[in-house]
């Protein structure tokens, strides 16, 4: 790499290689201001350092990724931080591309990832030994433990069945980032002793989408 062409590299901060992140650089194509966008909504940093600290990455060449995106990846943000949640979903995608080759195993560790934080001793209060009824009267509160900016209410609930609706700005979660969604809330069922829990996405639209999920138990 030349001196003019490194100098062009670092010069634009959001700068990345499309080819070997396509994912990352759709998502970043459809919002308003790349990762500048939506800065009212932030995510816990516990959300995606338990995925870097079982799925460590290779050293990133530079310019291969938006510089917000590679230092959140090389030096990880405490646990208790709030970070932008368009860098968070970001990285996110950078694991999927670079460590799973399919949608359904990165779903299936995003669930082991999310169950473990929730049964850790940061936020087992929120949810371990918790009927999923008491969950569920509070999810609005449980939500924002992890999410600034979006809102997740109950649509409608029964005898081990659960429909919820997520609010957020169009653009901020993509349909990968839903499905991740969905083995979080999965997670969090588990997390409470529930049995056979299963938890879709079942509709997308403009800034909302709909959840449903069902378990025995708990």
């Amino acid at each position: 790499m030349t001196q003019h062409a490194a100098a062009a590299v670092y010069a634009d901060p959001q700068r990345m290689d499309e080819r070997t992140f396509p994912r990352l650089a759709a998502y970043l194509a459809d919002l308003p201001d790349g990762l500048d966008s939506f800065p009212e909504c932030r995510s816990k940093a516990s959300l995606h350092r338990a995925f870097l600290d079982e799925k460590p990455l290779p050293p990133l060449a530079p310019g291969a990724l938006p510089e917000p995106v590679r230092e959140l990846i090389e030096a990880p943000a405490a646990v208790s931080s709030w970070i932008p949640t368009v860098v968070h979903h970001s990285v996110l995608l950078v694991i999927r591309e670079l460590c799973f080759t399919d949608d359904e195993s990165y779903c299936r560790h995003a669930f082991e990832s999310q169950r473990r934080i929730f049964r850790g001793p940061m936020y087992r209060l929120l949810l371990v030994a918790m009927p999923v009824d008491t969950v569920l009267r509070g999810i609005a509160y449980r939500w924002k433990a992890f999410h600034q900016g979006t809102q997740l209410e109950v649509l409608e609930r029964g005898e081990g069945e659960a429909r919820l609706e997520l609010r957020f700005p169009p653009g901020l979660y993509n349909e990968l980032g839903l499905k991740g969604l969905a083995s979080g809330f999965r997670a969090a069922l588990d997390a409470m002793k529930a049995t056979d829990a299963k938890v879709e996405v079942t509709e997308i639209a403009a800034g909302e989408a709909h959840f449903r999920g069902t378990w025995r138990g708990a």
